[in-house]
């Protein structure tokens, strides 16, 4: 049997020139197993700010903070959304980083009510990093090597490694490397933290300089929910991750 659960931080974020809406996330979903998986992450949205309570249990908010990189400064509001989609404001801020609590053990959100958090102001735009030193020295007879650029966050489509005469870009958006010049090559970048490898056809196209990363990475909003437990759950120890999770049968509700 499995149960519906919730966690006990949840979190979303979203990248440059997009704002909380008080949507669903459509970042990707990351489960930490630290304390039990109590942790759910939403990564490297565009769009965010709506945290449904689980049904049957609901849940129980002890706090909600943001933290928007705007220049200029955010209106926060904060929503309990009924059933039928009716919006009840909680609290307003003109902040670009806040928290709000009730000091009286948090506030409740009903089974298959929500929390809405909206901003008025778009993340500001990427940065762009231009012949970042790298640190890696060619030695002309490797023909792979591991790089960390100084950000992570990288924008898809503006990377570009320069090792030797083999310069590496991502066309594909995809997180694929292409080396063109010199004998070419092949390498990976993640995009979310910055971990590049490269592979030269040729080693010697790359001797005696540094790797040199030029590429763009998003500034980041993110609005979180720090929960206590989910109604008619008698201890937090019940409380796991936002999904289908497997309980002793001592554990489960229907």
């Amino acid at each position: 049997m499995t149960t519906q659960v919730i966690p006990n931080i949840a979190v979303q974020e979203i990248y440059s020139g997009n704002k909380f809406t008080g949507v669903a996330s459509d970042g990707t979903p990351t489960e930490e197993t630290l304390f039990r998986g109590r942790i759910q992450k939403w990564l490297g949205g565009s769009a965010g700010g709506e945290y449904a309570a689980p049904d049957l249990v609901g849940m129980n908010v002890e706090q909600v903070w943001w933290s928007l990189d705007c220049t200029t400064t955010p209106n926060v509001d904060i929503y309990i959304v009924d059933d039928d989609d009716v919006e009840y404001l909680i609290h307003s801020a003109n902040a670009a980083s806040g928290t709000y609590f009730q000091s009286n053990h948090g506030f409740l959100v009903p089974p298959s009510f929500k929390v809405r958090v909206k901003s008025d102001q778009n993340i500001d735009a990427a940065v762009s990093v231009v012949a970042e030193d790298t640190g890696v020295t060619g030695d002309g007879a490797t023909a792979s090597y591991d790089l960390q650029l100084d950000y992570g966050r990288v924008d898809p489509g503006t990377v570009s490694i320069v090792a030797g005469s083999v310069a590496f870009t991502d066309p594909g958006l995809d997180g694929v490397l292409v080396g063109a010049g010199g004998g070419g090559g092949a390498g990976t970048i993640d995009y979310t933290s910055g971990e590049v490898t490269i592979t030269l056809n040729t080693p010697s196209d790359f001797s005696g300089t540094n790797a040199l990363a030029t590429y763009d990475y998003n500034l980041m909003g993110r609005v979180g929910l720090v929960i206590n437990q989910g109604w008619g759950q008698p201890t937090p120890s019940q409380v796991g991750l936002i999904g289908n999770e497997n309980l002793p049968p001592t554990m489960q509700r229907s």
